[in-house]
């Protein structure tokens, strides 16, 4: 296996010898690669690092426009001469964790209504993207790479330039050859290189979604050796990519060529290519539940643009952007949204003379509170979980329900929120619960005073054998956020307890245990019970913190629909409203009413 390693500490400028920036042919290659070999490549994001975790949307004034698009390479492929179809299989697509999405003047399809610039960073942990700007969405992941390409000839380069010269004679916005930021920087690659903002029949910068792992592309070669290059990785995308950046990530492409003799002339009419799988799970790939606004080619002032698929692309996009600020977010935030989530469709191109663009979101990458509208839910979430944060005790004797519901709560705020406190209540939960098993009285004391440790449950949870399967679910999801190394064996040792009783197992028991997850039933009458009951009561006044402090005078225990509330002072037993339901697609959280 060959591999080009980057520094990702530096730019392409300070190591040339990992990439260029232009399509050019003169650019040498720096790996060869025979057919069959795989190769693992490391691509920088395709603004070379600009907009790290510590910028802010000012930092967009200062980009330097020539560095976008750093891309490894090229690979000279062995055996590979022009009049050739190269394939490239992506064997796989590694993203890093940090990724940026940003709203950039001047370029995106709604350029003309967007001129101020905005950003959005984004974590990348476990399959999502998370991000403190857009609270309460996470996006699946399907990574791609958005620039994959073979080098032109020295007669594709003449030709293409001139046509595009054309354009821009024509009014059309193009970006000519410059060689401010090029790498190389000497030479007709820096002068005469093609940028690679557009893509070509050569492949380039076609951000096609689709292209994730398991997928086989098919370019035509123009010069020896194919000399491909990869880079600007997508971490996730909306069909169409409207605002001009996706989730933007620094990636690692493992890939594998087959060189087909003499069957390039099939692509002259642009590139191919298959997947041997769904392209994404098929729950996101359909997408599973949507929401979707159409468009069709008239315009504002009514006049009928007949066939104009532009347009009814436009109408579609601002369709779902009125919708999306419909549920609270801002005309930014949507239009981000829009540009990794949403899919624009072509519903028909016959029905002369409107042609109809549908664009599609789906409805699981939000929060329900956002799906519904119902703001208010989600403020009342928040100091339900600030409630939570201040809590004295984990009501483990009386109800080891208050682990799972504790922890699905605090990860959940975290995840939503992204506040360090609710990470350091998760913590605190797991430290408490660890001195449970332990029988450490001192450090149980420390943590939780109010706590009265039983030394029967010496290394288990407790004797309420239903409740493990929360308490486990729960205990698992923190281990995937904090990563602390103890806490699998810790869990082992409760599992191991519970089957070394077994006079505690009964039919409940066993689903809750076995199956891990926490039975809908349960959990959707907390919600039903407790909004309905706060509801009804409150009128929906939003002053929950001094509804809970001064009216009803037991904590949260009322909200949850609990038929006894009997929590005693500040325990931290407020799960089912903030955590546990957000876990399955059959709970309905947030919202009264389901949609």
């Amino acid at each position: 296996m060959k591999s080009v390693e980057i520094d990702r500490g530096k730019r392409l400028i300070d190591q040339p010898g990992t990439g260029h920036n232009r399509w050019h042919p003169d650019i040498p290659p720096i790996l060869e690669a025979s057919e069959g070999e795989e190769v693992v490549l490391e691509t920088r994001d395709g603004v070379d690092g600009q907009l790290g975790p510590s910028t802010t949307a000012a930092s967009m004034a200062t980009m330097e426009a020539g560095a976008i698009h750093p891309i490894t390479g090229p690979v000279l492929v062995k055996g590979a001469r022009p009049g050739d179809l190269l394939e490239i299989e992506f064997v796989d697509i590694l993203p890093q964790p940090h990724a940026f999405t940003g709203i950039v003047p001047g370029l995106g399809f709604l350029r003309d209504l967007y001129t101020v610039p905005y950003l959005v960073h984004w974590r990348i942990a476990d399959g999502w993207a998370t991000s403190k700007e857009l609270p309460g969405v996470r996006i699946p992941g399907a990574p791609f790479m958005g620039v994959i390409g073979v080098a032109p000839s020295h007669p594709q380069v003449t030709a293409w330039a001139k046509r595009e010269q054309d354009l821009l004679s024509r009014g059309g916005l193009v970006m000519t050859p410059d060689a401010a930021g090029a790498v190389p920087g000497k030479g007709a690659a820096a002068t005469q290189g093609l940028r690679t903002i557009p893509p070509r029949e050569n492949g380039g910068n076609m951000d096609v979604k689709q292209i994730t792992k398991g997928a086989t592309l098919q370019l035509p070669v123009a010069v020896d050796g194919a000399l491909f290059s990869v880079g600007d990785g997508h971490f996730a995308q909306g069909d169409g990519e409207v605002c001009v950046t996706a989730v933007e990530m620094g990636a690692t492409a493992v890939v594998k060529f087959k060189v087909v003799k003499g069957a390039g002339k099939s692509l002259a009419r642009g590139p191919r290519f298959r997947h041997r799988d769904y392209f994404a799970p098929p729950e996101w790939a359909a997408p599973k539940r949507f929401l979707a606004a159409t468009g069709m080619p008239i315009r504002d002032d009514g006049v009928n643009e007949g066939e104009n698929l532009t347009l009814a692309c436009r109408n579609a996009l601002l369709n779902m952007i009125d919708l999306l600020q419909e549920r609270g977010f801002t005309r930014e935030q949507a239009y981000v949204i829009s540009s990794v989530a949403v899919d624009l469709r072509v519903s028909n191109v016959v029905d002369v003379p409107n042609y109809v663009v549908s664009a599609l979101i789906p409805e699981g990458i939000f929060d329900r509170w956002l799906l519904t509208g119902d703001l208010w839910s989600r403020d009342v979430a928040r100091l339900s979980a600030d409630y939570g944060v201040t809590a004295d005790a984990l009501d483990l004797d009386h109800n080891t329900r208050s682990i799972g519901h504790g922890l699905f709560a605090m990860l959940k705020a975290y995840e939503v929120f992204g506040d360090q406190k609710y990470l350091d209540r998760v913590n605190w939960i797991v430290d408490t619960v660890h001195a449970w098993q332990d029988g450490d009285t001192a450090q149980l004391k420390r943590l939780n005073p109010r706590v009265s440790w039983a030394p029967r449950f010496l290394g288990g949870y407790s004797d309420q054998a239903w409740t493990y399967g929360i308490t486990l679910e729960a205990m698992a999801q923190a281990h995937a956020v904090t990563k602390r190394k103890e806490m699998p064996g810790y869990m082992k040792r409760a599992a191991d307890w519970l089957l070394g009783n077994p006079r505690e197992w009964d039919p409940i028991a066993r689903r809750f245990f076995v199956g891990s997850q926490i039975e809908p039933i349960v959990a959707d009458r907390h919600l039903k019970d407790g909004f309905d009951l706060f509801h009804q009561r409150h009128k929906r006044r939003p002053f929950f913190a001094q509804v809970l402090e001064e009216d009803l005078g037991f904590g949260p225990t009322l909200l949850l629909g609990d038929d006894e509330p009997t929590a005693v002072g500040r325990e931290l037993d407020i799960g089912p409203i903030l955590g546990g339901p957000a876990f399955s697609e059959d709970f309905r959280v947030f919202s009264r009413v389901s949609p």
